[in-house]
């Protein structure tokens, strides 16, 4: 039996990618029972053992430390619920529709490890991210390229028939994905090599250190945007059409979407995804990309996360602000923020979606739902050891989950 961690959401609706529909901090109450985390059990068969209740949302939690991983990772995830900034009569009660997954040991194998993002939208977001944590590793089980004795061999593939097969069973189940999906970022990682594969615009980078001291980014995807020749040629081929939900907005028609010919919907703003099986008539297909990068001894961290971070971070900004911050405010015996039982500290991954929250709410003056944001970090090649004072401490986590999906402002 191997056990990850993954996070659901709440019951409500909305989701950002559609045309027609919209879209905080750690907790500080004291009551431990006015906030819950949900760590989902998978197994094989793809059904989810949810435990809820217990530890807080928000709570600080180790994985076990009889995976028998030999990667030197450090990991740590955030999901953050979006929300309304408006109090007044209008305000939108959203659903958080993102949803997370990390792996330290793949299958018990003890040389991958495997971390995916998935953010949901449309009516049934939620349920279509949530189900995509519940049964993408028994889907890449079940696809005849996955080879469970090197799991990076054929692995483009493996997500390939993953992805396709998720779509095609989502068709059969008791809620309708015509109209909602789910981006995926899925990244599996040895000790040499970051294997990323991506459906939509959930973002993947690599923070690495430059010659100057500072740091950037290396792409490890690229959006999957309407707006792209070959993605624009591929829809118009299938019967669709590019254009903006209001053409006739001047100053801010917002981004492209995919809608059928002379008609007002899908309203995508992505020109692939997992689900809105509408969009994919049209020709915005499950279809993931693939990227491979091998790990050099001037990588820090990888940052996987949904569109709430990079709307308002570009690559290299994000990469240098978590950077800035870990340096900063690493632990007395060199951890991440964050990474002791008793750090005061957030971690890495909650500060930057808090920052990312706070921006959207500045740069829209409050007058758009701010998105869910979902941060997963992974710390590369021990770094927690690298110019720390000391590498003594056993009581260091080497995983960190924390599920804001449920929290409302």
């Amino acid at each position: 039996m191997w056990r990850a961690f993954g996070f659901g959401s709440s019951d409500n609706n909305n989701g950002s990618n559609h045309s027609g529909q919209s879209g905080g901090g750690q907790s500080s109450s004291s009551s431990e029972s006015q906030r819950r985390r949900r760590i989902s059990t998978l197994n094989t068969s793809g059904e989810s053992d949810a435990t809820e209740g217990g530890a807080p949302t928000g709570a600080t939690t180790r994985q076990r430390e009889d995976r028998g991983s030999v990667l030197p990772y450090v990991y740590e995830s955030c999901i953050k619920a979006g929300f309304d900034p408006d109090d007044g009569a209008d305000k939108i009660d959203k659903e958080c529709q993102d949803n997370c997954l990390i792996f330290e040991s793949m299958l018990d194998d003890p040389n991958h490890s495997f971390v995916c993002v998935f953010d949901g939208h449309g009516q049934n977001g939620r349920k279509v991210s949530t189900w995509m944590v519940n049964n993408m590793i028994r889907l890449m089980q079940a696809s005849s390229n996955f080879n469970p004795r090197n799991m990076t061999q054929n692995l483009k593939l493996t997500f390939k028939d993953a992805s396709f097969a998720a779509e095609a069973e989502m068709a059969k189940l008791n809620f309708d994905t015509q109209l909602s999906g789910t981006t995926a970022t899925y990244v599996m990682l040895t000790d040499s090599e970051v294997h990323c594969g991506w459906v939509g615009d959930s973002r993947a980078v690599m923070c690495r250190r430059t010659r100057s001291g500072g740091v950037k980014a290396v792409a490890l995807v690229a959006d999957h945007k309407p707006g792209d020749f070959k993605e624009k040629m591929r829809i118009r081929k299938n019967g669709g059409e590019v254009r903006y939900l209001d053409p006739d907005e001047v100053d801010d028609p917002g981004p492209l979407r995919v809608f059928a010919r002379n008609y007002a919907a899908p309203g995508l703003a992505m020109s692939r995804s997992i689900g809105d099986r509408l969009a994919t008539s049209l020709g915005a297909w499950p279809k993931p990309s693939f990227r491979k990068v091998r790990i050099t001894d001037d990588d820090e961290l990888v940052i996987v996360a949904s569109d709430g971070l990079w709307e308002v971070f570009e690559n290299d900004e994000a990469s240098k602000w978590c950077w800035d911050y870990v340096t900063r405010y690493r632990e007395a015996d060199g951890s991440p923020p964050g990474h002791l039982p008793s750090s005061q500290r957030l971690t890495c991954a909650q500060a930057i979606a808090e920052e990312a929250q706070q921006r959207w709410v500045t740069r829209y003056n409050s007058e758009v739902v701010v998105d869910d944001t979902t941060v997963c970090v992974v710390y590369l090649k021990k770094w927690i050891l690298h110019n720390g004072p000391s590498n003594s401490s056993k009581d260091r986590r080497t995983s960190i989950h924390v599920d804001h999906s449920a929290l409302k402002r």
